[in-house]
């Protein structure tokens, strides 16, 4: 039987970590369509963290532990070196020591908005089914680099902001997972996102995202020239989870929980102070 993987990443430069607290309270709220998923959390210390936020941190592993399809298995503190592409692959070892070839894996960082419907694993899964051999699906593909040097060069891949697999596909990249050792954007996006789905064409896999559910790329067909070329993924609806936190205002619901957060967090932060001051 298999089993479901949740790996997610964060970081402390936001120190109420809004995004993730409402990415969490969608979890909580909305069915994944599978029965359990195994939830391994890394966050990335921008700046050491505090014992409010780990105060915080500790509020938010008790927002998805009572849930009943969520399971927390580990929290993993690291530097920002590599940012998401290190978090994922610390999570990755992880995963590693009880997973099979044949469970699913679903890596989402903090700028995956959502999930915003239910059956938000499940849909992901069903996409991966529709493939005719193994390999990579996410919310959003993108052909496009806007660094571009070669004409030549395909950039087709899979935006990284949320992306399922099975371990067997991602198992061989623990030993050397790609941009763990960036330190700025460019790197990230070309030697870490653009990599991975380098990966999965090189080695003969596949490529799909929900937006484009009839589309199937690989080594022999890695772009559709009818299809738009650049980077869609602000302006995607129609995926479990979309990108950037800027959604999050689209809900009038979001604004009230955000509120309700912004206040948890100034009462726990005057706490604090009085209890330092006796």
């Amino acid at each position: 039987m298999n089993r479901y993987f949740l790996a997610y990443s964060t970081a402390n430069d936001d120190p109420t970590f809004l995004a993730d607290y409402l990415n969490f309270v969608n979890m909580t709220i909305y069915l994944p369509g599978v029965s359990s998923i195994e939830v391994f959390i890394a966050i990335s210390e921008v700046i050491p963290i505090t014992p409010l936020q780990q105060k915080i941190i500790s509020a938010l592993k008790d927002r998805l532990t009572s849930c009943c399809w969520l399971n927390v298995h580990k929290i993993i503190y690291k530097s920002n070196v590599g940012r998401d592409f290190s978090s994922a692959h610390a999570c990755l070892k992880e995963i590693s020591k009880i997973a099979k070839k044949e469970d699913y894996i679903m890596v989402k960082n903090r700028s995956g908005y959502g999930p915003i419907k239910s059956s938000w694993y499940k849909a992901y899964i069903e996409q991966y089914n529709k493939l005719t051999s193994e390999g990579l699906v996410g919310s959003t593909i993108n052909f496009d680099y806007y660094k571009r040097i070669s004409k030549n060069e395909i950039f087709t891949h899979v935006q990284s902001y949320i992306y399922l697999t099975k371990f067997k596909v991602i198992a061989p990249l623990i030993l050397k997972f790609p941009g763990i050792t960036c330190i700025d954007q460019d790197s990230l996006i070309y030697h870490g996102e653009i990599a991975l789905s380098k990966y999965i064409l090189k080695n003969g896999m596949q490529l799909s995202c929900l937006h484009w559910p009839n589309h199937i790329f690989d080594k022999k067909n890695p772009t559709d020239p009818l299809l738009p070329q650049g980077d869609i993924k602000g302006s995607v609806k129609d995926v479990p989870f979309r990108h950037r936190f800027r959604n999050y205002f689209r809900y009038p619901d979001h604004l009230l929980l955000l509120l309700k957060w912004q206040i948890r967090i100034m009462i726990r932060k005057i706490c604090n102070k009085y209890f330092d001051m006796k």
